[in-house]
């Protein structure tokens, strides 16, 4: 799938040394390098962040928006 495809969708972050491992948010952008993940639990307990993952470091969960 292009990374494209994936904008909107809802993932998990299942990177072990993440601090955000088992939070959930959705792809708000793909920068041609790494996926910008925000909402969900990402932002309840972090602020509004747009952290930047692999596509290794995360799992989809669901359709999103």
């Amino acid at each position: 799938m292009k990374p494209e495809k994936l904008i909107g969708k809802k993932v998990t972050i299942t990177n072990k040394e993440s601090q955000y491992i088992g939070h959930w948010g959705f792809i708000r952008e793909w920068d041609g390098n790494q996926y910008h993940i925000n909402g969900g639990s990402i932002s309840s307990e972090f602020g509004e962040v747009t952290p930047v993952f692999d596509r290794d470091e995360f799992k989809t969960v669901g359709r999103g928006r």
